[in-house]
C-alpha cells in the first residue's frame, strides 16, 4: 500500500481547515507532488473536498513561495527550520545504528574465539549488530536523498560501503523527506540473511555442544581401554612385582600397540592421558571436550585407579597431560616388562603397520 494510501483523509481535512499549505501537508506526512495530487483526487472522489476547493488550493499554491504546485514542474521551496530538523533527526538515527552495530558485529568473533562456549551469543550478537548498521546506513541514505536500500552498501567490505556513502552528493535540499519510511527497505531486503543467521545461532551452538560431548564420550572410551592395557600388564608381572607404578608419562606410550590393545588417544578430541602416581591414579580429559561447571579453560576429568583400574568419581579441572598413538608414533607389538618384572623399552614399528 502506497504512503499516501495509508493516511486518513480526516486528518488531513483537518490540516487543511487549520490553514496548512501543500508544503505543509506535504512534509508532515512525508509526500511527494505526485503523491500528494493523487491524495487530493482521494478527497475529492470521497466528497471531502470539491474539484472547486481542489483547483482554488492549486492556484493559492502557484502564487505561495512555499506553496508545492501539484502536476507542475517548478522549484519546490520548504521552511529551512524544518528541513533541518529533518536532516539532524536521520542524523542521529544513522549515527546510532551504524555505531551500536559495528560496537556489536567487531567484537563477536573476539568473543568467540576467546570464550568458546559463547558461539550462540557471537552469532546473537553479529545478528543484532548487521540489522542496526544496515538500518543506520538506511537512514544516512534517507538523509542524503535517496532510498533506503540505498542502506545496503555499508555491507560492502571492508567498510567501502560507508565511503561509498559518505561520498554520494547530499540531495535532501531538493528531495527533502521524499523517501521518508524507506530506511526499512534495506532491513527487509537483509531479512533473508536474518533467517539464516537465526538458524546458525540456534544450530551452530547445538552442533558444537554434540561434538563436545562426544569428545567427552572419546576420553572415557580412551581411558577404558588404558585401564584394559593396563590389567593385561598386571596379569603378566611377575609374582611379589609391581611395574604399573613404575609407570610415568613416558614409558605409558609402551602399551600403544597390538600387544596390550591400546590404540592410543583420540586425536581429532585432543584426548590427553596424565599420570599421577601420587595420588596412585590415572587421568583423562578432552581438550575439544566440554567446559565444566567451574568456567572457561576447565573440562571434566575421567579417572581410574593406577593399582587395578577401578573408576573413580569425574572431577574438574585444566586439562593436562600427554596425547598417545595416532599417525607418527610407534607402535609395540612385545612387552614391556623384564623377566624380573622391571620396565624395558620393547621394539615397535610405526603405527600404521600395526592398524
Amino acid at each position: 500500500m502506497a504512503r499516501w494510501e495509508e493516511i486518513s483523509p480526516a486528518e488531513v481535512m483537518v490540516d487543511i481547515g487549520s490553514g496548512a499549505t501543500d508544503s505543509d501537508v506535504r512534509l508532515k506526512h512525508g509526500l511527494s507532488e505526485s503523491e500528494l495530487t493523487l491524495l487530493y483526487e482521494r478527497l475529492v472522489a470521497e466528497g471531502m473536498m470539491t474539484p472547486a476547493e481542489l483547483e482554488a488550493r492549486k492556484t493559492r499554491a502557484q502564487d505561495e513561495p512555499d506553496g508545492a504546485v501539484m502536476g507542475a514542474a517548478q522549484p519546490e521551496h520548504r521552511d529551512v527550520s524544518d528541513l533541518e530538523q529533518w536532516q539532524a533527526a536521520r542524523s542521529r538515527r544513522a549515527r546510532l545504528g551504524i555505531v551500536l552495530g559495528l560496537v556489536l558485529v567487531l567484537p563477536a568473533p573476539v568473543l568467540a574465539v576467546a570464550v568458546l562456549d559463547a558461539m550462540g551469543l557471537a552469532a546473537l550478537c553479529i545478528i543484532g549488530g548487521l540489522l542496526l548498521y544496515v538500518w543506520g546506513c538506511g537512514q544516512w541514505a534517507v538523509r542524503k536523498g535517496y532510498h533506503g536500500r540505498w542502506g545496503l552498501l555499508g555491507l560492502v567490505p571492508p567498510f567501502l560501503g560507508l565511503l561509498a556513502l559518505a561520498l554520494m552528493k547530499d540531495r535532501s535540499g531538493t528531495t527533502g523527506p521524499e523517501y521518508e519510511g524507506t530506511q526499512s527497505a534495506a532491513v527487509r531486503a537483509f531479512v533473508p540473511i536474518l533467517i539464516l543467521g537465526v538458524i546458525l545461532a540456534v544450530g551452530a551452538p547445538y552442533y558444537v555442544a554434540k561434538k563436545r560431548t562426544r569428545c567427552d564420550r572419546a576420553a572415557v572410551w580412551d581411558l577404558n581401554r588404558l585401564a584394559n592395557a593396563l590389567e593385561g600388564l598386571r596379569q603378566e608381572a611377575p609374582a611379589g612385582t609391581a611395574p604399573w607404578e613404575k609407570l610415568d608419562e613416558h614409558s605409558l606410550r609402551y602399551l600403544v600397540g597390538p600387544f596390550y590393545g591400546w590404540g592410543g588417544t583420540n586425536r581429532k578430541c585432543d584426548v590427553r592421558i596424565r599420570i599421577l602416581r601420587g595420588r596412585g591414579e590415572i587421568q583423562a580429559c578432552a581438550l575439544k571436550g566440554s567446559t565444566s561447571h567451574e568456567g572457561y579453560g576447565t573440562r571434566y576429568l575421567y579417572r581410574v585407579k593406577l593399582s587395578d583400574g577401578t573408576e573413580l568419581p569425574t572431577t574438574c579441572g585444566p586439562c593436562a597431560g600427554a596425547a598417545y598413538g595416532g599417525p607418527g608414533a610407534t607402535c609395540h607389538a612385545e612387552t614391556m616388562l623384564n623377566p624380573d618384572g622391571t620396565l624395558r623399552q620393547p621394539p615397535g614399528a610405526p603405527c600404521q603397520e600395526h592398524q
